[in-house]
């Protein structure tokens, strides 16, 4: 988990293929942003967020999009993410998680 400001409670994935965005993720029930490296918690209004930061080396990173995922599904367990991109296509990604 990335301690930095800004960066607080967000999941570290990497970079996408291109290099311009930063990808990270939260974790979040109805009103509490989950801590991943805290206790743990379950609660069957676990929600994933996923998070688009512009990247530049030498800049501090600024957010540009994020996006509810797996929308309308309910955890009681905290999902291994994992994102992936087309080899021809850094247009698109693919988000899944697992338990």
């Amino acid at each position: 988990v990335l301690g930095v400001f800004g960066f607080f409670g967000h999941v570290f994935m990497g970079l996408t293929r291109c290099g311009r965005f930063l990808l990270t993720y939260t974790i979040a029930d109805t009103e509490n942003l989950v801590i991943v490296d805290g206790p743990l918690i379950s609660s069957l209004n676990m929600k994933y967020k996923l998070h688009f930061w512009a990247f530049r080396p030498g800049q501090s990173a600024f957010r540009v999009s994020e996006i509810l995922l797996f929308e309308n599904a309910e955890f009681s367990d905290f999902l291994n993410i994992y994102i992936v991109q087309w080899p021809n296509r850094s247009d698109r990604i693919v988000v899944f998680g697992e338990r």
